[in-house]
């Protein structure tokens, strides 16, 4: 199948949100781990 590089990156996003505790959250723990990489949170 087709595998764009954007999958391998939000593949990355949700494997750092778990092992930061965000399992409760939906797909807004891609934002939070966002924000937490770039010093917002």
């Amino acid at each position: 199948g087709f595998e764009a590089p954007i999958t391998a990156l939000f593949e990355r996003l949700y494997a750092a949100g778990v092992e930061n505790g965000l399992t409760d959250l939906d797909q807004s723990a891609l934002f939070v781990e966002l924000a937490s990489r770039n010093g917002m949170s």
